[in-house]
């Protein structure tokens, strides 16, 4: 069981590699596979968690138009890439201009994946719920919703 968390900024060299952060890529192998996921960020998972997840979505029902639009988007959008001796991968061209990365990232380990996220994006998103009461309305919606953690 991969147990990733925490966030660490990095910064894209000009060859557009970034560097992950030692603590999450002890989890990853070398060989990573990277989705453009829901939220507009990338998702990175090693191997293992990918061919879970990845049956996860080819399970649901192919004959549900939802359900295959969202597999079209989420394994079109996929790469696998390879971590190099210092730790860095490549990111694509595409998904640093469909993310808007300009030059800071933000890993976050999420349990089984790790989130990439332009720097700034995250701290305009992290603002939202900087007010004390918010993460207690989130957590009384998602208690009412029937979640128990």
């Amino acid at each position: 069981m991969v147990n990733m968390f925490g966030n660490y900024k990095r910064t894209l060299d000009n060859k557009n590699r970034v560097l992950i952060p030692s603590k999450l890529r002890k989890n990853l192998n070398y060989l990573i596979f990277i989705t453009l996921g829901p939220d507009n960020v990338l998702e990175i998972r090693n191997k293992k968690n990918f061919l879970e997840w990845k049956n996860k979505l080819l399970s649901t029902n192919s004959l549900n138009k939802q359900a295959r639009i969202f597999t079209r988007l989420l394994l079109g959008n996929t790469f696998e890439l390879e971590i190099d001796k210092q730790g860095r991968i490549n990111l694509p061209d595409n998904f640093i201009k469909k993310i808007n990365i300009v030059k800071d990232v933000l890993f976050i380990g999420i349990g089984t994946k790790i989130e990439l996220w332009p720097f700034e994006k995250y701290k305009i998103f992290e603002k939202k719920f900087e007010n004390e009461d918010s993460l207690d309305k989130i957590s009384e919606k998602l208690f009412k919703d029937g979640m128990e953690i």
